[in-house]
This record gives structure tokens, C-alpha cells and sequence, in this order.
């Protein structure tokens, strides 16, 4: 079972940041995905006048199961209940088919009611 949790510890933060990206966590403000009870993603945002996502990452051993795709769509759907701009601090098309529009090379953003979940599954005709 996938779940999505706020959290400010910075052990956890920065563990998993340093497992994931390399690099000591950059924020306070952060959100764990647990796969099962274990912890295999982390996203670093910022809440202002607009929310801003500043990365989202899987830990290695858990790519390619689709975690990355859960988390993201998870977090810009809680996003949305703030009713402000959501930017993304990096470029990547992922986002596009989520209704972001490039901002040039370095951001993109989304007005939250401008926000689509197109289906992630692959199968035509719905997913099973």
C-alpha cells in the first residue's frame, strides 16, 4: 500500500534526500511516500503565494513502478485545495499532460483549476 505523509522531521528529509538526489535536504517543508511501512520517496515544496514543487524523487530500488507518478499526481492534488498557482521549480514534460505550461527553461505553472489527471495506465479504452 502507497500512502503520502507531511513531514518535518529532517533526519527522514535529508536521509532520503541524500539516497535519492545526492544531496542534503534543502527544506524543512517535505512529503514522504511509504511503499508497505518503508519510506522510497520524498518531495521538497514551498508554500507562499503560489506552491512550488521543488523536486520529487524515488529511491532507486522502487523506480519503475509507476511510484513516482502516484506521488506527484497525489501532491499537486492536495496542492489544489490551497486554490493557488502551482510551480514546478524544473522543467519536465511529465508535467505538460498535466496541464502546466512552460514558464521558459527553468520553471512551469499551473493554475490549480487548469489541473487535469489523464489516465496514467497505458490501456485504451480505461484502465483495469
Amino acid at each position: 500500500m502507497l500512502t503520502v505523509e507531511w513531514s518535518e522531521d529532517k533526519l527522514l528529509l535529508d536521509g532520503l534526500s541524500r539516497a535519492i538526489f545526492g544531496t542534503p535536504a534543502h527544506s524543512a517543508c517535505g512529503a514522504v511516500l511509504s511503499c508497505d511501512g518503508v519510506y522510497c520517496g520524498v518531495a521538497f515544496y514551498g508554500i507562499g503565494d503560489e506552491l512550488h514543487i521543488r523536486s520529487v524523487g524515488i529511491l532507486p530500488e522502487y523506480r519503475g513502478r509507476g511510484y513516482g507518478d502516484f506521488f506527484t499526481r497525489t501532491l499537486i492534488y492536495k496542492f489544489m485545495f490551497y486554490n493557488k498557482d502551482i510551480v514546478v521549480d524544473y522543467h519536465d514534460d511529465y508535467y505538460i499532460n498535466l496541464g502546466f505550461a512552460s514558464e521558459g527553461d527553468n520553471s512551469m505553472r499551473a493554475d490549480c483549476a487548469d489541473i487535469v489527471f489523464p489516465s496514467g495506465c497505458g490501456h485504451k479504452g480505461g484502465c483495469r
